[in-house]
């Protein structure tokens, strides 16, 4: 499910990390890092 990480650095509009390391900016919770093995942390 991913840790919530809010005050950590991320890029500007980064939402979450996936798990192979990519950035994710996506507007909702479902399905994010779907293609990326699922959301590490949450910056939201």
């Amino acid at each position: 499910m991913g840790t919530c990480r809010a005050g950590s650095w991320h890029p500007p509009g980064a939402t979450a990390m996936c798990l192979d390391g990519t950035y994710s900016y996506s507007a909702h919770f479902q399905g994010t890092c779907s293609r990326h093995h699922g959301v590490e942390y949450w910056y939201r």
